[in-house]
């Protein structure tokens, strides 16, 4: 009776070796010590097992990693060759190849899932049975065949495992370590642009992978940091704009830990459809704020969008009646003003201040410069929207003008700005 797995190697059918991708030396070394005959077997079996991998699992971008992968499960083929012909049938026997480690790496650094690799070994051990049952069938009589299939079952799943489980948490910590140094690479390029350091095309595309020629747009994501305790679900938002806009390249930055910086990179996206479909994918996010820069092309553009993204969320947090959707192009004076919440609010003092008490009185003076200014200084305009005479209009400027020690109309621009501001500050 067969009792030893290595015993039932000594039957592996003659079969020519297949063409390899691993160099002679390597397969030497592999194999060392191993019968050849049992060693073109294993690369026979890995043979097949290359071509199962690519045809039912493998991710369209694991073509880019085709003779790696390859290599890989020829090595590890050998590897538990040497695994079973040593008789060590536990955990403790099991390595991973340098082969093996390199292509998975290779892989999460293209992007590629870890359970797809895992699938990959999956695909491997499923092959490597099935060879053995062929082998046993043919060579290990009837009444021990169940047990001799157990007994080999219970060893390439061993062997398998612990591969998968031993190798899966370094697999791991590499893909967040390559995760963590990618964001980190594209957060120290995106910060020398927007300081204004010369950064070449060559290298934008390299690192955050868009094209000289894209037009970005700048978003930044946060908590309005006044409702304690709102979790922003940063990655469904990162998915919702990835299905909402197929063509473009989403760059996601963390900024701190309730913030995010974002560039939606491609061809040029109407306003309106971006700010709605914001709109909508944070409504049921209490507390949340979007802020959009204005769209931008070249590594100039990324700058620009982003310090126009910056400046409206800097309104967007500090403006009680802002957002949550708040967009330059759309507030972009206000957003310039109030960068500085101090300086926005000597601002405001200083031009409004005496209109700011609280009364109706002050409240009717405010509404009427405000619509005045709105229609370039027509009397007759500001008393048909306000329903009064246009004396009544002409009184109101008279004290307007005393309390404020100043024409009101002088500077239109800056008066009607720090109205507004004292709105929603």
């Amino acid at each position: 009776m067969t009792t030893r797995i290595a015993d039932l190697l000594a039957h592996v059918p003659d079969v020519p070796r297949p063409e390899t991708l691993n160099d002679d030396r390597t397969i030497e070394g592999l194999s060392a010590g191993i019968e050849p005959r049992v060693v073109d077997w294993a690369l026979a079996t890995a043979h097949v097992a290359v071509q199962e991998t690519y045809r039912d699992i493998a991710p369209s971008r694991f073509a880019e990693l085709a003779h790696d992968t390859a290599r890989s499960i020829e090595a590890i083929s050998l590897n538990l060759m040497r695994y079973l012909l040593g008789g060590r049938e536990t955990a403790a026997a099991v390595r991973v190849s340098r082969a093996q480690h390199q292509v998975t790496l290779d892989a999460v650094r293209l992007g590629i899932p870890l359970h797809r690799i895992v699938g990959g070994l999956r695909t491997l051990d499923h092959v490597w049975k099935t060879a053995f049952i062929r082998l046993v069938l043919d060579t290990v009589p009837r009444d021990e065949a169940v047990e001799v299939l157990s007994r080999v079952d219970r060893a390439l799943s061993t062997y398998f495992d612990a591969l998968v489980d031993d190798n899966a948490r370094s697999w791991a910590e590499e893909d967040r370590r390559l995760s963590d140094q990618l964001a980190l690479g594209k957060r120290q390029l995106v910060e020398q642009i927007i300081a204004g350091t010369r950064v070449e095309d060559a290298q934008i595309r390299e690192v955050l992978g868009v094209g000289a020629g894209d037009e970005h747009t700048g978003l930044i994501l946060s908590t309005s940091g006044v409702d304690v305790g709102v979790v922003f679900d940063f990655a469904g938002f990162r998915a919702g704009l990835e299905r909402a806009y197929p063509g473009h390249t989403v760059t996601f930055l963390p900024a701190d830990v309730d913030t995010v910086w974002v560039f939606l990179s491609g061809s040029p996206i109407p306003h309106d459809a971006l700010t709605a479909h914001l709109r909508a994918a944070i409504a049921s996010t209490r507390g949340a704020l979007v802020s959009v820069g204005l769209p931008r092309a070249g590594a100039e553009g990324l700058r620009a969008t982003h310090l126009t993204a910056a400046a409206a969320h800097a309104f967007n947090r500090l403006a009680t009646q802002a957002g949550p959707v708040v967009a330059f192009a759309e507030a972009g004076l206000l957003a310039l003003v109030a960068q500085t919440p101090q300086l926005a609010r000597w601002f405001v003092e200083h031009e409004v201040g005496p209109l700011l008490d609280p009364s109706p009185l002050r409240d009717e003076l405010r509404q009427t410069l405000q619509t005045i200014i709105g229609f370039n200084g027509s009397l007759v305009r500001t008393a048909e929207a306000l329903y009064v005479h246009r004396n009544t209009i002409t009184y109101r400027l008279g004290r307007i003008q005393e309390i404020l020690g100043r024409d009101p109309l002088e500077r239109p621009v800056e008066t009607r700005t720090a109205l507004l501001l004292a709105e929603l500050l």
